[in-house]
Formats: structure tokens, sequence, C-alpha cells
């Protein structure tokens, strides 16, 4: 995941705003926070109460870097496009995926819930077998 996505600073200038934020970290910050979580630290980043929070909305500032992204130059894709690409296509899908994984295997049941439910959307779920 590239910190200022080219295409993510294209977005934001074809549309005048954007929507990450709710993790209250610049880009720049999220790998270091999501190498916390992998590590098995629990970093809490106000404004967010709970580490499951700053978990959850670092994931869906992910996700709108992406989507943003994705219609930064001609005739913006549907969601049903950008979800497949995201989730099959990206290392960002993959990492959320992991992120996932690494939340229900957690012993903190507010990462398990927040992961099982927020992170990634069921049709994009790994095959259990």
């Amino acid at each position: 995941m590239v910190a200022r996505h080219p295409a993510w600073q294209r977005a934001c200038a074809r549309y005048g705003r954007t929507t990450i934020g709710l993790s209250g970290q610049a880009p720049e910050l999220w790998p270091t926070c999501i190498a916390q979580f992998l590590a098995g630290k629990l970093p809490i980043v106000p404004p967010h109460e709970t580490a499951a929070l700053t978990l959850r909305f670092l994931c869906d500032d992910i996700k709108a870097m992406y989507s943003e992204a994705a219609q930064a130059d001609g005739r913006p894709p549907s969601s049903r496009q950008i979800d497949a690409w995201f989730w099959s296509y990206t290392i960002a899908g993959r990492l959320l995926i992991a992120l996932r994984s690494m939340a229900l295997q957690s012993e903190n049941n507010a990462l398990k819930t927040v992961g099982g439910r927020f992170f990634v959307p069921v049709p994009y779920l790994p095959v259990s077998r």
C-alpha cells in the first residue's frame, strides 16, 4: 500500500474531497499501526477508545482509499466492479483478509467482533476447507 497513492490523489482532485479520515491517522502512519496489530499489540489511536475501533476504522479508510482511487480516471466503475477488483486483485484486500483472521484469533472479544463483522464482506471471505 502506497501512503499517497497517485490514483487516490487524482480522485481527490477530481471530486474535491475524500472520505478517508475515520481512523484518525494520516495514511503514512497506517503501515506502522497495522504492523503493531499483526505483531499482537493492540494500539489505540485517538479519537478511538479501543483497539478494536482503531483497527475497524483503519480498515474502512483503506477500503475508502482504494475505492476512490478506482474512480480517479474515466467513467467510474460500479460498486460491484470496485469490490471485485479490491478483494480479488489488490494486496490491500489480502491484507484486510489477514487482519480479519488475526482479529478472529485474538483473545480480545471486541476485536473478534469487529473483525468478524466489518473487515471483509461475506462474498469475499476465504473458502474454508
